[in-house]
């Protein structure tokens, strides 16, 4: 027993399923290195043992700790698993390689995931998977399968761009995905694979399907019928990503339990009304149970034609529970469903219980589902009652939707404070006028689509879908041009997410009264938000990149870099900033012997010779140098390695209390602690007796 908290099954099953993806979560993400194979696999037979001693006790408490356990040894497991080699420094390649994916965006350039064949240089090992940019020349017709010759700079996969920011090597090290760069060189096209295997058929029929659909519906309306449909959102242009996440209407893109959900009712009674229209089916088997089988194959196809991300596999497994139910005559949707997903794709994933996706569409469905239960119980919701007459059934329809969008909101605000450092405040009325648009007109026109394209017939349907995502990219613009539309925050603190899952689990468990105390401290924590203390300047790419926030002003000062890039938008929103806003200029001189750049009141050299280090370090500079030179540099205010941004990524700058006229704290980007998606540096392997130039906080 755990006090106030009920042992029914369901409950134990949420319980156990946050116990197995907090251990995932520390193993992966804690504030300590990785414990050896042997140890990960002690640390799972101790879990086992205890998972069988609390069948004999009939104890909570152990099964906790034992799925604790066993969350740490597949997350050990998995982190094991990947161990293809990561390209440490940049490098100039000339390769052959297999086409796995081509995106070809709309207002930046085009990008290809490779599987590399040979490479021109044998001192580096082969990764399993390469992403590249390519702003050169590409042979046309390129598909999945297809065999390339190139040219390119290979780059290590980029960590964190900002202190306690989201670890983008740690996703790409879990995709197998060794290296990042650009081509650097044409794209030659040298011919076709002999036999393409069953993913990258797959895929080459996603982007048949792609192709189709945005050749019948051109413009931005046919880039969001293929993020509906295939999983594609690199059709999408930057403006109408921004404007669907201002209009809070950006779950749209990503499809979860809201698609798969439509797309699976849509199947489920049609099928049973056609069913139920043969009297042969109808007179021996019950078309209900009938139409749940053929749904949960259309589920099926469409999970395969999405493309199978995290959150369509929880929606796949929550659509296949529902669905068994109905063949079992159980109650269709519960929390032991929700659980049963999770526990089903952390078994497989246990890196998932880190990323965005699952977070927000975790505690999204997960609070839904708790919600309508608690309110049928207490009789908010008069469940028995069936409205009648057009009004009636269109007033419930909306009262559902407003519910439904309200509590949704609710429960990934804080995910979205904490990811992406805004929260939409006019998404509930936007929600509330474009979900019903969605769900009955959009994505029963695009399934008709997909089931019309095989016979050539998808002409007839198109029109009117497109006139129905014309509507609803025409009212996500009108919702985001509202004033106030947004609220933007600093990054708060790592703690606020811990906070937030806790209070999350809490509530979803807790009865009776004692509910009350974790739905508080989920809005206290909301209303508080836990703000970090955001960095005063930003340095990147060996000082080449600096940054820094404008007191009263709503946008950054930066000098070096391209604008547009990722690296700006990520730095705009952990400063709570406008991402789309205009940067200004920095001050900055630069001449062969390096470059000076005035921050607050601060001088930052990058030196590249002598003469250059001396002069700025006798004029107390904040100098940035190779490593070889640190002990030649006196009188710096502060003295950084140009190998120290490259492991760790870039430099904070903290001036305590906001006193410039004192020695700033430097703090890294990268966490501290050894993870194999952060490579020992080349320059590390080369000299054993390497030092940081700065000892970090």
């Amino acid at each position: 027993m755990l006090g106030p908290v009920s042992v029914h099954s369901e409950w134990q099953l949420v319980l156990l399923a946050a116990a197995f993806g907090g251990g995932a979560a520390l193993y992966i993400a804690g504030p300590f290195p990785l414990a050896p194979s042997a140890w990960a696999i002690g640390i799972g037979l101790a879990g086992l043992l205890i998972l069988g001693y609390s069948a004999f006790r009939q104890s909570i408490s152990f099964r906790l700790a034992a799925f604790l356990l066993l969350g740490v040894t597949a997350a050990a497991y998995r982190v094991s698993e990947g161990t293809a080699p990561i390209v440490t420094k940049d490098t100039f390649v000339r390769m052959d390689a297999r086409v796995e994916r081509l995106e070809i965006r709309p207002d930046r350039p085009p990008r290809l995931l490779l599987s590399p064949l040979t490479f021109s240089r044998h001192d580096i090992k082969i990764p399993p998977h390469i992403r590249l940019v390519v702003r050169t020349s590409m042979a046309p017709g390129l598909v999945p399968g297809d065999i390339v010759t190139l040219s390119a700079l290979l780059t290590v996969p980029g960590g964190p761009v900002v202190p306690d920011g989201y670890d983008y090597a740690r996703t790409a090290y879990f995709a197998g995905i060794g290296a990042g760069g650009y081509a650097t060189g044409p794209v030659v096209r040298k011919g076709p694979r002999a036999q393409a295997s069953i993913t990258t058929r797959l895929l080459a029929l996603r982007l048949m399907v792609a192709d189709r659909i945005t050749g019948t519906i051109p413009g931005q309306a046919g880039a969001l019928a293929v993020a509906l449909t295939v999983g594609f959102r690199n059709n999408l242009s930057l403006d109408t990503e921004s404007t669907l996440r201002r209009a809070g209407l950006s779950h749209l893109l990503a499809i979860s339990g809201l698609h798969m959900g439509l797309v699976t009712a849509a199947a489920f009674f049609f099928l049973e009304f056609l069913f139920a229209a043969i009297p042969a089916l109808a007179l021996r088997v019950r078309p209900k149970k009938l139409a749940a089988v053929g749904a949960w194959l259309v589920a099926l196809g469409y999970l395969l034609l999405s493309g199978a991300g995290i959150t369509t596999i929880r929606a796949f497994v929550m659509v296949s529970v529902a669905l068994l139910a109905v063949l079992l005559d159980r109650r269709v949707l519960s929390l032991r469903s929700v659980a049963l997903a999770a526990l089903a794709v952390l078994i497989l994933w246990p890196e998932a219980v880190l990323s965005i996706g699952f977070q927000m569409s975790f505690a999204a469905t997960a609070v839904l589902v708790a919600f309508y239960e608690y309110a049928a119980r207490h009789g908010w919701l008069k469940v028995g009652e069936r409205p009648t007459g057009i009004l009636g059934r269109s007033g419930r329809f909306l009262q559902a939707t407003l519910l439904t969008t309200l509590v949704a909101q609710v429960a990934v605000a804080p995910f979205a404070l904490y990811h992406f450092q805004s929260v939409s405040l006019i998404g509930v009325a936007a929600n509330l006028v474009v979900v019903p648009v969605v769900s009955l007109l959009v994505m029963p026109l695009a399934l008709l689509t997909l089931s019309l394209m095989p016979l050539g017939l998808d002409m007839v349907a198109t029109p009117i879908l497109k006139l129905a995502l014309s509507g609803t990219l025409w009212l996500a613009h009108g919702f985001a041009a509202v004033p106030m539309a947004v609220v933007r925050v600093g990054a708060p603190d790592p703690a606020f997410l811990w906070g937030v899952a806790v209070m999350l689990v809490a509530g979803l468990v807790l009865r009776g009264r004692w509910i009350a105390l974790p739905v508080t401290g989920f809005v206290i924590l909301c209303l508080l938000n836990l703000p970090s203390r955001q960095a005063d300047v930003l340095i990147a790419n060996g000082g080449r990149v600096i940054a820094a926030r404008q007191e009263g002003a709503e946008t950054m000062a930066v000098a070096g870099g391209r604008r547009d890039s990722f690296r700006d938008i990520r730095w705009q929103q952990y400063w709570g900033l406008d991402p789309l806003a205009e940067d200004q200029p920095l001050s900055r001189r630069c001449d062969t012997d390096g470059c000076r750049t005035i921050v607050k009141g601060h001088a930052i050299s990058v030196v590249r010779s002598m003469e250059a280090m001396r002069l700025a370090c006798g004029t107390g500079d904040i100098v940035i140098l190779p490593w070889r030179w640190r002990r030649y540099c006196h009188g710096a205010q502060l003295v950084i390695a140009d190998e120290d941004i490259e492991e760790k990524g870039p430099a904070a700058l903290f001036w305590q209390g906001g006193d410039v006229s004192v020695k700033p704290v430097l703090k890294w980007a990268n966490p501290p602690i050894d993870r194999p998606w952060h490579p020992v540096p080349w320059y590390k392997r080369q000299n054993a007796r390497y030092k940081p130039a700065h000892k970090a906080r």
